[in-house]
């Protein structure tokens, strides 16, 4: 018996279309990139998440789905850090960058 076990919340198996409905909600906080196939992360709930990438979705997944997404993301991250620098608000604004 190990003193630095911890109760740990196995990770939510998804299929990848409700990964694709999560997406388009906007309810994903996180992706980890296992491979070509494997996949998980968090959703902005706190559930940790995990799905398999079918091999005929293997090699443009991330061209067809999660890239316009993440530049969509880091703009908007940049337009909120760039009103907060207006404000004054150096120090805060640079822990996001």
């Amino acid at each position: 018996m190990s003193t630095f076990s911890k109760d740990v919340e196995p990770a939510r198996e998804m299929d990848v279309i409700e990964f694709l409905d999560n997406l388009e909600k906007d309810n994903i906080q996180s992706i980890s990139d296992g491979g070509d196939v494997f996949k998980g992360g968090k959703l902005k709930d706190g559930t940790q998440y995990e799905f398999v990438v079918p091999k005929h979705m293997s090699n443009t997944f991330y061209e067809d789905y999660l890239k316009e997404k993440l530049i969509r993301s880091r703009l908007n991250l940049l337009k909120v850090s760039l009103n907060l620098l207006r404000l004054g608000s150096l120090a805060y604004c640079l822990q996001y960058l």
